[in-house]
């Protein structure tokens, strides 16, 4: 119980006052995560920063985030300290391998995601699979459209970040505050298609939200 206590203190008064008192967030389109109160719900963001997934969660229903996992690399965020223990605490971890098995034996990422939201969770998702570069965004990878295909009626949330890189950037040990907006769109459903083309409609999407004008990385999976 103190823990359960102390985990709503943190998401509900010191994260929001936190990220924009002082770090100077703005949140853009709230409404669309106010929309979805009592859907289950999958975002698809970008990613330049740890501060993404912060933001992220900040703006969900105190329900909402009970019920999130946040996918999250295995060998980064994995171990048995207790550095691990309280990232899973405050970010609703899920931790998957980065790529899937050659054999039948290892755990495929793919299905560990799929096992959640068929169990009812909300997933936060960073379908570029890595911070990379600040301002840059990646080519989506296959993974989102793997996984969203077997859920053509989940609702997909697509959100842009934008700033948060400057706040905290990749390798740095220090907060520093900074203009930075996290902008939700409206959510939509893949239907009965393809993983390629969901791959290629969600990128579109967050890309459109951002009205992303900036670097692309060449790196992709076609």
């Amino acid at each position: 119980m103190p823990g359960r206590i102390f985990l709503f203190l943190f998401h509900r008064f010191f994260l929001p006052l936190f990220l924009r008192m002082v770090l100077g967030v703005r949140f853009l389109g709230l409404e669309n995560v106010q929309k979805l109160k009592n859907k289950q719900f999958f975002i698809a963001a970008n990613h330049n920063s740890h501060m993404d997934t912060l933001c992220i969660l900040s703006a969900l229903t105190w329900k909402q985030y009970l019920n999130t996992k946040v996918v999250a690399a295995q060998d980064y965020f994995g171990g048995k300290g207790i550095r691990t223990k309280m990232i899973s605490f405050f970010f609703r971890t899920l931790l998957i391998p980065r790529k899937r098995p050659e054999n039948s034996l290892e755990p495929d990422p793919i299905e560990i995601v799929q096992v959640e939201i068929r169990k009812g969770h909300n997933i936060v998702f960073f379908p570029e699979g890595s911070r990379g570069v600040m301002e840059e965004l990646a080519p989506f990878k296959m993974g989102i459209g793997y996984i969203l295909k077997d859920f053509p009626k989940l609702e997909v949330l697509p959100v842009f970040a934008d700033g948060l890189g400057f706040i905290f950037p990749k390798g740095s040990h220090w907060l520093l505050p900074h203009h930075a907006r996290v902008k939700f769109g409206v959510g939509f459903q893949v239907d009965s298609r393809g993983p390629k083309e969901i791959r290629d409609e969600v990128e579109f999407r967050v890309k459109m939200l951002g009205n992303w004008k900036g670097k692309m990385r060449k790196t992709s999976e076609d």
